[in-house]
């Protein structure tokens, strides 16, 4: 099965994208202006976005390595979730596979032995940058075309008062550079733009340090951020994510899921939300989403046993029993009336 592109989606579904009653939407795909297809792929986005906030379509699990920073991970714009982690050193070569904790496992245990590491735990949901930049700075973006602005809100000054105010920052054909100076970073709104800006800190030596490349669709970036354990700067970790919803733009852009029919049938769903015919929307959701689901299941195959690993002191890892049938942990797996699974 081919992936499908927006292109060929607003093709063959375009009837099903128009909107009832609207007579501005022509029927035939080859009398659509610029406007109505903007308009249609709205719609598409629409209906992708629900099928990424219901369930995990097929073909977005990833794997990437993602480089570390002040003992921290920062994941690109187009995935969402740390499933799993391992560090790479210099030479590239994996660690062991780390264990991944909720936010709340800090305040929940120490571990005095290694004084100063921590779990890969999560940070934040909202990080703008792949990099914070430290000390006094002021904030830079560069552009190839000129597009529109950058709008700062809040952050701090060079003695941590906050500012209360915003300035806004031009996206030039070049770059331009703020004159406040900032400690903390503030929140940055983008309109949206043709081509990616880039976004640097500027220290008082004037030295520019890249700490985030925000797509043209993007108006408020917010990535998700983990803490890594000890490691040394240049080490990388090589993760296991998937994909989120990223805004469907230009025509070459993949369309997932690349499915006909479930597409087909979130366009129609919309339609009857449209007319406030929520019995008939659910009914086309819970059908496309079968669709998809089967989509997924053909595609992936049957999933392995997952291997349940214990932490020496810690939960059911000290558990060990000679009574019969009871089980018990041991080598990374669960030993089950004296066989190994």
């Amino acid at each position: 099965m081919e992936l499908l592109t927006l292109a060929q989606v607003r093709e063959q579904l375009w009837k099903k994208g128009v909107p009832d009653g609207t007579s501005d939407f022509p029927s035939n795909y080859a009398d659509a202006s610029e406007s109505n297809i903007m308009a249609w792929n709205a719609r598409l986005n629409r209906v992708v976005e629900r099928f990424f906030t219901l369930m995990n379509p097929a073909r977005c699990y990833r794997r990437i390595d993602v480089p570390i920073y002040h003992s921290q991970i920062t994941l690109p714009r187009d995935v969402r979730s740390l499933l799993q982690i391992t560090l790479l050193n210099e030479e590239e070569c994996p660690c062991s596979p780390l264990f991944i904790y909720s936010r709340f496992h800090q305040f929940a245990q120490c571990c005095p032995e290694c004084s100063g590491c921590h779990p890969v735990q999560p940070l934040s949901e909202n990080a703008q940058t792949f990099l914070d930049p430290s000390g006094e700075f002021r904030l830079r973006v560069t552009s190839t075309q000129a597009n529109g602005q950058y709008e700062l809100f809040g952050g701090k000054d060079a003695n941590g008062d906050e500012y209360f105010d915003s300035v806004t920052l031009a996206i030039t054909n070049g770059s331009t550079t703020t004159s406040r100076v900032y400690t903390t970073l503030p929140r940055m709104l983008k309109m949206e733009t043709n081509v990616a800006c880039e976004v640097y800190s500027v220290d008082n030596s004037n030295v520019a340090t890249l700490i985030a490349v925000h797509a043209p669709a993007e108006t408020s970036p917010a990535y998700q951020r983990y803490a890594v354990p000890c490691n040394q700067e240049g080490w990388a970790a090589r993760v296991l994510t998937r994909l989120c919803y990223v805004k469907l733009r230009a025509d070459t852009d993949i369309v997932i899921p690349s499915n006909y029919g479930a597409l087909g049938l979130g366009l129609q769903a919309l339609r009857y939300e449209d007319v406030n015919d929520d019995e008939r929307a659910a009914t086309h959701w819970d059908n496309a989403l079968q669709l998809i689901d089967s989509d997924k299941q053909m595609l992936e195959g049957e999933a392995e046993v997952p291997v349940f690993r214990g932490m020496r002191g810690y939960g059911c890892s000290d558990m060990a029993s000679n009574g019969w049938p009871y089980g018990y942990v041991g080598g990374g797996f669960v030993y089950w009336n004296g066989y190994g699974h």
